[in-house]
């Protein structure tokens, strides 16, 4: 993706790209959201998952080199704190971990935040999200080439519109991801 911004193969990125301090060294980014990520576990809970915690000694798919690093992270932790690791199961993509979760191989699956709720928004019968836990947070936005300043000004200001009449809450209570909503939009917000 960014090499086709940077060949100008396209003007603009919108796929939920995390903003970042080396990112602003080369583009401009507004920044629309909050992302991180979470479980997503079986309907129910009958494992109780309900803090980072929860999840030791549990069996749970990652997608590799993604969250497979917050959940070796948490694993790590919970044999700092005595309990048994995490049983890590990778995969190339979320669905992989969601049918890994439907047979009963692994007891939840670790998904970005949005992935997850959109999950559960398609599935509300099957899956549920622990969408207060929120590993890595930070900000997500729309990438531009760094000159695009006065497009990004006229998207950060479409976006506080948005915010500022009410159809933002909206669509983010819509979709299940009002924990990710954000007051303000910004241009290069993530310090």
């Amino acid at each position: 993706l960014f090499s086709g911004l940077q060949s100008q193969r396209y003007d603009v990125l919108m796929v939920g790209i995390k903003d970042t301090k080396e990112r602003q060294e080369k583009y401009t980014i507004v920044d629309y959201a909050m992302d991180g990520w979470t479980v997503l576990y079986a309907k129910g809970n009958s494992k109780g998952i309900n803090t980072a915690d929860s999840l030791c000694g549990l069996k749970v798919a990652a997608v590799a080199q993604t969250s497979e690093t917050n959940m070796k992270s948490i694993s790590a932790d919970c044999e700092n704190k005595g309990k048994k690791p995490l049983s890590i199961s990778v995969f190339n993509a979320d669905t992989q971990g969601l049918l890994a979760l439907s047979s009963g191989r692994v007891d939840a699956v670790s998904v970005q935040t949005p992935s997850g709720a959109y999950y559960v928004k398609q599935n509300p019968d099957k899956y549920e999200l622990l969408d207060r836990l929120n590993l890595a947070p930070g900000l997500v936005g729309i990438v531009l080439p760094k000159e695009q300043t006065e497009l990004a000004e006229a998207y950060q200001a479409a976006i506080q519109s948005s915010i500022d009449d009410g159809s933002y809450a909206k669509i983010m209570d819509k979709w299940g991801m009002t924990s990710l909503a954000i007051k303000k939009a910004s241009i290069n917000g993530q310090k």
